[in-house]
């Protein structure tokens, strides 16, 4: 006989569900997103896109531009974590993986890329999300950071001049 799952086991399994349906709405919205006008692209579609209900969507986000910034967030995310396994290369003696990994994370996938792009120019002013746009500055700045900090590293090193 089977032991019912504890209320922490039925807990994770509904959290574990709404983590997957909220990334399928993200993935339904980066599709419709690359292969559309932004403006075209609508809650009701993108629910649609899903499988789900449009009510169902603002269960997990309360606009349309939080569906979009974190596309951008995952974007950039993405990005972090090349660029952590490039800066881990380069201290093994392999400094070209440090821009090798950053370019071929940007490259990948160049729809994607110039996607963000457009979202940032169109979500810059947008208030409803001004803490996520922080994060995703947030994560560029280390970016740039964990360069400067390699480039330094380099230069004292006597790698670069």
């Amino acid at each position: 006989m089977q032991a019912k799952a504890s209320s922490a086991d039925r807990i994770r399994e509904k959290k574990k569900i709404f983590l997957a349906r909220e990334a399928k709405i993200v993935k339904a919205a980066l599709e419709l997103l690359i292969s559309e006008n932004i403006d075209r692209v609508t809650v009701s579609k993108i629910a649609s896109k899903a499988g789900i209900g449009k009510g169902t969507v603002y269960k997990h986000f309360l606009t349309k531009n939080e569906i979009l910034v974190r596309i951008m967030l995952d974007y950039e995310q993405s990005i972090s974590t090349r660029l952590a396994e490039g800066l881990e290369e380069a201290k093994k003696g392999d400094p070209g993986a440090v821009s090798k990994a950053y370019c071929e994370s940007r490259l990948a996938r160049p729809q994607l890329d110039r996607l963000v792009q457009k979202l940032e120019d169109r979500l810059v002013d947008a208030e409803d999300i001004e803490s996520q746009l922080a994060e995703v500055s947030r994560i560029r700045r280390s970016h740039e950071d964990a360069l400067d900090t390699m480039i330094t590293t380099w230069i004292g090193d006597g790698i670069l001049e």
